[in-house]
């Protein structure tokens, strides 16, 4: 837009300042008060806006464009990562169940007797828990693994001092 286009050197003004101040604070809605001045001038006697009322609805539209503006960003910048992100955990949470499965079927002492219930239900059953209840029974499954490792030792140790 050209500074010559407008014909009434009020808006030129109002351009010239706000070009002074930047456009960037336009859209932050600081807009320069000859703006203000400028609407006062040209506004229609039939007009029932105020100048208070007309800069508000400008900064009000400047927000709502904006906050439109920054939520479809959101939505596609962090709703793709997530859903990346959400089919990488899932892959990794089966991938854990199988492989506990696996070290369970060929080592089922490997688990508390009074915890191996955790694997009564077949392993095509457990995949299709949701994420959450996946995420339950991994840990709970390894807290187990744990536990058992250290009554191992401890059952270890206990024979060897009374040796």
């Amino acid at each position: 837009m050209s500074i010559n286009s407008f014909p009434q050197p009020e808006l030129k003004e109002a351009y010239e300042s706000q070009n002074t101040m930047g456009w960037y604070q336009f859209l932050l809605a600081r807009i320069s008060a000859k703006w203000r001045r400028a609407f006062i001038k040209l506004k229609s006697p039939k007009s029932t806006l105020i100048p208070a009322t007309w800069a508000a609805r400008v900064v009000m539209a400047i927000w709502t464009y904006t906050h439109s503006v920054w939520k479809d960003w959101n939505h596609s910048v962090h709703q793709s990562s997530l859903a990346i992100a959400t089919g990488k955990n899932i892959k990794e949470s089966h991938s854990k169940v199988v492989s506990l499965y696996n070290a369970f079927n060929n080592g089922p002492f490997s688990i508390p007797q009074h915890l191996r219930y955790l694997f009564d239900r077949p392993l095509a059953t457990s995949l299709k828990m949701s994420e959450d209840a996946i995420c339950c029974w991994v840990n709970t499954v390894e807290e187990a693994l744990r536990t058992q490792k250290l009554i191992q030792q401890k059952s270890t140790y206990s024979r060897n001092c009374m040796a």
